[in-house]
């Protein structure tokens, strides 16, 4: 079950870009496509919800996912330089103005994966071993506090699934820009239905994983501690259950360091890198157009190759992690 929450929170960070944005031709693609807009900002997650519950094939969930691992860890400069380069070459006015939109998503999550992903990466540890389930739980429970403690909301306020639910047309249109870029870029070859299963796959998902009234994460807790396997289901599920032992958030500036790099240290909480983010995020709607106008060819000076994972340029190594759920 490969999953990676934050969808809650991706969401929220687009929105917010979205409601500082300037009138521009990619504003108004979003205003037309607003759905696509907002699956774009879970970026290549999507790639892991295929086949992924544990009744399905999981060889081609592992498949699947490792796609995703790739956009993910690799070739992020060319992957924006031939998705933009797709986009202007296309006719048809209505797929262009969708994968503007979506493309625009894209960049969100991006700029809010480069920024706070090495953040949750050294305070959850390593996706293998004891702390293989930290990085979810993290995450969830991220979620959990900017709706609830940032935003000031309650979970039941928030309409989860409209943060992946597109229509037909958009999944179609979105699914086939996916194959292609992958193909093109990482020269991944598979299906397009696989990627409009694995966007299904996703609002099914989230609607399930998803608990403003924590009824689901008592059942599945009790189901982990009668097979003994904790964590690896409930880490996914992001409830009302508001864990206090631990300052997910960071807000008291506790030192923590880039995982490629002991010397690369910051005290930033999380919700100082997402407030980063939004302006990151708004820089890369302004890019985004520029390209568009033509007045830009590349979008690498912006994107500097640095990884969703890490932030950092391909190639380069985690090894620098220190679990806050194995602190005593």
């Amino acid at each position: 079950m490969a999953i990676m929450p934050n969808v809650v929170t991706h969401g929220l960070m687009a929105l917010d870009v979205y409601n500082q944005l300037e009138s521009s031709r990619v504003k108004s693609a979003i205003q037309k496509f607003p759905r696509a807009y907002l699956l774009g900002s879970n970026g290549p997650d999507i790639l892991f919800y295929y086949n992924v519950f544990p009744w399905q094939d999981q060889s081609l969930n592992q498949k699947v996912s490792d796609y995703g691992h790739a956009v993910h860890r690799s070739n992020i400069n060319e992957f924006y330089n031939v998705a933009g380069d797709f986009i202007q070459r296309i006719k048809d006015p209505v797929r262009q103005e969708i994968l503007i939109s979506y493309l625009a998503g894209h960049l969100q999550h991006w700029s809010l994966d480069s920024l706070a992903h090495p953040f949750v990466f050294h305070r959850s540890g390593e996706l293998k071993g004891i702390t293989r389930y930290d990085h979810y739980r993290y995450e969830s429970m991220v979620d959990s506090l900017m709706v609830m403690y940032v935003k000031r909301h309650k979970l039941s306020d928030i309409n989860v699934k409209k943060f992946v639910d597109v229509s037909e047309e958009e999944r179609r249109v979105i699914a086939s820009f996916y194959q292609r870029i992958l193909q093109r870029v990482f020269g991944i070859i598979d299906d397009q239905a696989v990627i409009e299963s694995a966007i299904t796959s996703f609002k099914n998902v989230l609607t399930f994983l998803y608990d403003p009234h924590n009824v689901k994460l008592q059942l599945i807790q009790g189901y982990e501690k009668a097979t003994k396997k904790p964590w690896a289901f409930s880490s996914h599920v992001v409830s009302s259950n508001i864990d206090a032992k631990y300052d997910v958030l960071n807000l008291k500036h506790e030192l923590w360091r880039n995982p490629t790099d002991y010397e690369d240290t910051s005290t930033q909480s999380f919700v100082d890198l997402y407030n980063e983010s939004i302006e990151l995020g708004i820089e890369g709607v302004s890019v985004l157009n520029d390209f568009l106008d033509g007045e830009r060819e590349i979008f690498d000076d912006y994107l500097q190759g640095k990884c969703y994972d890490s932030g950092r340029e391909e190639g380069i190594a985690m090894r620098y992690f220190d679990s806050i759920y194995l602190k005593k």
